[in-house]
């Protein structure tokens, strides 16, 4: 983020934006006050890869901002925020914003997106904007509305056109068709004077040569019937093609690229030259440099990049596309520290050469020029996920780790799914893993509150429980019972979420703690006594291991739930009176003498003897 006062760095501090140049502290609403246009899509898919919609987002950007149209796209306008902080900077962007574009390429996309933005729709100009779909399956509530097909001709020239309109700047549009057609009307005419003095070139060296007797009518005819009938040249084109082909045959891909790009529309060159390009598409890392690469080809020999290198325990990254000119790609970049340079590619027979300068640093961290080189059978189709052990989890959960901590610890964290309505917690997990993190926005362990306080809010959202692998994080219990059990105050409970009574550490994972072997994908949730405070630490413990906790000794996981506060605890049988639980004093039986239903719970009433059935409603007594 860049300082508009001084163009100095600026960094989100107490949810505001502050200058490390010249200290000037800037609210997010004045920040984002001039905004023109806001792309909502959707930036990563389930899996966690990053969406087309994404990519054709950031073309849409820079061609706005080239047009002078003050465009936020949050991947490159909020780069370094992520989680509740980018929500506020989306939610305050899209507030100022005097048009909406909204983009999707499938219904289920377009449906998030209204789900989450149709509140800010209201007196703004929408568009919507959709890619390799048919119109007809876009949402009702916004298929009335004229939407645009970004795969058609034109596409960005249609979509300026319209936001032009809708901010009341038709004079830009009248002056670049009008430019536009001037400049035509020049191209014709010198195309014309051209044409002219060839023909009177030739018109005069013709009767030159006859004059000197050199031609005649009878020669003249019968040279260009041997031309034509004779020794009419071979076609240059196909011979430059079926070199090309017989390159790709001996996987000589550089030479083959190189042919292939000189027969744009010849036969079916565009496709071969697409298959070519396609085979270095993927995820390439090098150990030695700490740098990975993600390549996309697109359509029209269009191609995206994504570079992350890590220097001094931070993570740079570079998120930029362009068109391939031959075997070699050349790049503008600006990285998310805010440094500028140049990113050279080129297409070798098994390999990706690369070099990137630094040209401008405006960071103390940034890329040092490099040239690095990825071996094409060293690439893989999904993205490298980071090696992470047990010290590592196990350090999640031993200190407090905030979402900006990961960040820039190196870690790829990114937002899962909210666990409740009111957003509290969210799971975010690490990219690529079944690592999840249960994270709250406030300090769970001074207060008894679902949705904390003034007093215990924070600014970075906290990690209170961790969610891993036990492969990972207790490998050496494989094979054991799934019981709970602590070591060293932390807190495992295999196949279970972390959830006691008023309080929970959710997951969203469905809670299975019956008796089981513990399996190398046994889902363990943990947490530590220092993480959480010594109160709800013990009340997780009575919870999941009972009240024998000498020596942490492992002793029987809840097998009977409260149905009022869903309290836990282990029982070996039930006598007439049923159970009474000891958090919220309720009474109640698990079963019910009318519908003899095997799921039926049935509550004994606080003023009689009678039982109320929760399935069939009939009341009862033992």
């Amino acid at each position: 983020m860049i300082c508009k006062k001084c163009g100095g760095e600026l960094h989100y501090i107490d949810g505001a934006y502050v200058c490390q140049s010249c200290g000037v502290n800037i609210s997010i609403a004045d920040y984002y006050e001039d905004i023109d246009a806001f792309i909502c899509y959707i930036e990563s898919d389930s899996a966690g890869r990053r969406t087309k919609d994404s990519i054709i987002a950031q073309k849409i950007y820079h061609n706005l901002e080239s047009k002078k149209i003050k465009t936020f796209y949050s991947r490159i306008s909020a780069s370094d925020l992520f989680g509740d902080e980018l929500q506020v900077v989306c939610n305050s962007a899209i507030e100022k914003s005097k048009a909406i574009i909204i983009l999707g390429s499938q219904k289920e996309y377009f449906e998030v997106l209204i789900s989450k933005y149709s509140d800010f729709f209201a007196q703004k100009v929408v568009i919507p904007v959709y890619i390799d779909m048919d119109a007809y399956h876009m949402p009702k509530n916004i298929s009335t509305v004229q939407a645009l097909d970004y795969n058609k001709i034109g596409a960005d020239a249609d979509l300026t056109k319209a936001l032009l309109r809708a901010l009341n700047r038709e004079e830009e549009l009248t002056y670049e068709q009008l430019s536009k057609k001037n400049s035509n009307k020049k191209v014709i005419i010198i195309a014309i004077i051209i044409a002219i003095l060839i023909l009177a070139s030739a018109v005069a060296l013709y009767l030159i040569l006859k004059e000197k007797g050199s031609v005649s009518e009878t020669d003249n005819l019968n040279s260009t019937e041997a031309v034509t009938e004779e020794t009419a040249p071979e076609d240059p084109n196909l011979s430059l093609y079926n070199e090309a082909i017989a390159f790709m045959e001996n996987e000589e891909y550089e030479k083959a690229i190189i042919n292939l790009s000189q027969l744009s529309g010849y036969k079916d060159s565009d496709k071969q030259l697409q298959i070519i390009l396609e085979k270095y598409a993927g995820y390439y890392k090098n150990d030695d440099t700490s740098i990975s690469f993600h390549l996309q080809i697109l359509s029209g020999n269009t191609a995206t990049i994504e570079i992350s290198s890590i220097v001094n325990e931070k993570r740079i990254q570079i998120s930029e596309s362009s068109q391939i000119s031959s075997n070699k790609i050349s790049i503008d970049f600006n990285d998310s520290e805010n440094n500028q340079g140049t990113i050279m590619i080129e297409f070798k027979d098994k390999s990706i050469d690369m070099s990137i300068k630094t040209e401008t640093a405006n960071s103390d961290t940034y890329i040092n020029d490099i040239n690095i080189s990825f071996l094409t059978d060293e690439k893989s189709d999904k993205p490298f996920a980071e090696q992470i052990d047990q010290e590592t989890l196990l350090g999640f959960v031993k200190s407090r780790t905030t979402l900006r901590a990961l960040a820039q610890k190196s870690f790829d964290v990114v937002f899962d799914t909210e666990l409740s309505r009111s957003g509290v917690p969210s799971r975010y997990k690490i990219k690529n893993t079944d690592i999840y993190f249960s994270v709250y926005n406030y300090d769970i362990s001074k207060t008894d509150s679902y949705y904390g306080d003034s007093e215990t809010n924070v600014d970075d959202s906290i990690v209170f429980g961790v969610c891993a692998p036990a492969s990972l994080i207790i490998p050496e219990y494989i094979g054991e019972s799934n019981a709970a059990f602590v070591e060293d105050d932390i807190l495992y409970v295999p196949n279970g979420e972390l959830s006691q009574n008023y309080h929970v550490i959710e997951f969203g994972i469905p809670e299975n703690i019956k008796k089981g072997i513990i399996n190398e994908n046994t889902s363990v949730c943990f947490t530590s006594r220092s993480l959480i405070g010594d109160r709800h630490f013990e009340e997780l413990v009575d919870y999941y291991i009972g009240s024998d906790k000498s020596n942490n000794n492992i002793t029987e996981s809840p097998n009977v739930w409260c149905p009022n506060c869903k309290y836990g605890f282990f029982t070996t049988g039930v006598g007439i009176d049923g159970f009474t639980c000891s958090q919220c004093s309720c009474n109640w039986l698990p079963m019910c003498y009318i519908c003899h239903n095997e799921n039926a719970v049935s509550i004994k009433s606080t003023d009689s003897d009678m039982f109320t059935c929760n399935l069939c409603g009939q009341e009862w007594t033992p």
